[in-house]
């Protein structure tokens, strides 16, 4: 056993070989060798606990997400729904089709690709024709864009099968992209009319307010000098004029597409390409 004049004075202090060992522990932090920071017997601190709000927050999360991070069923359903609620929305204001494309009856897969074509065309081509006496109506919006999404359906298998079917798929392409064009003209003009028409509406409201608010409010009348505070007055003849445009260009846009129509009817492309005619 070694005498005390043997002993290094630091290890008499406790320290041993490394630098800070046994060194007193900071106030408030405890010792780290006795366990968690703050947490240990001998350190006497209080261990730091999280904030009631992040907590709270941290349930939330994972009450919604489970361990790989992915969402629960129950979310994914809540999504789907919302997903469902804008594409209803979308067709609701043009942004569809909204014309749901018939079925065709009667395909074979194991027959040959011009028979199965022309049983194609020939539904897509009666699709087209069955809108032929509601867009007689010129205020008949929505049959004249339903004919546009048929037209559309009619040249796009015209386009596909041209190769198979004949010089007359490709002749009946052309006509419906015209018949298409035609009528997604008129559909502009049925969608920018009635916005044209509600920004000129809100101009009005707001001067009509600004003027209004001009006004003594003990007066019994309103000046006529007033109407300088409408800051719209001037856009007003704009919009009117553009309106006017876009009717009277509808108008020609419509005699067109009767024109053009008239010629689609004239071809009988139903009974070229299925055999029935020339």
């Amino acid at each position: 056993m070694l005498s005390e004049e043997a002993v290094p004075p630091a290890a008499a202090r406790g320290e041993g070989a490394g630098r800070h060992a046994g060194r007193a522990p900071r106030r408030g932090r405890g010792d780290r060798r006795d366990g968690p920071r703050g947490g240990g017997a001998a350190g006497g601190g209080s261990r730091r606990r999280e904030p009631p709000a992040r907590r709270a927050a941290r349930r939330a999360a994972a009450g919604e997400r489970g361990t790989s991070g992915a969402a629960r069923p129950d979310r994914l359903g809540s999504v789907a729904r919302a997903i469902a609620r804008t594409r209803r929305r979308d067709r609701s204001h043009g942004g569809g089709t909204g014309l749901k494309a018939r079925k065709v009856k009667g395909l074979d897969p194991d027959g040959p690709l011009d028979a199965n074509l022309r049983r194609i065309v020939a539904v897509r081509v009666a699709e087209l024709h069955s809108f032929g006496k509601a867009v007689l109506d010129p205020s008949d919006v929505e049959a004249l864009h339903d004919m546009r999404i048929a037209a559309k359906r009619v040249r796009y298998v015209l386009e596909l099968g041209e190769p198979v079917l004949g010089p007359d798929a490709g002749r009946g392409a052309k006509r419906a992209r015209a018949l298409q064009d035609v009528l997604g003209e008129i559909h502009d003009c049925d969608e920018g009319i009635p916005r044209v028409l509600a920004l000129i509406d809100r101009l009005r409201e707001e001067d009509v307010a600004a003027v209004r608010d001009s006004a003594d409010p003990t007066a019994s009348d309103l000046d006529p000098a007033a109407l300088r505070r409408a800051r719209n007055r001037r856009k007003y003849a704009g919009l009117e004029s553009l309106v006017s445009y876009m009717r009277a260009r509808r108008a020609v846009l419509y005699a067109e597409f009767l024109r053009t129509w008239a010629k689609f009817e004239r071809a009988k492309l139903g009974a070229r390409l299925d055999g029935t005619g020339r």
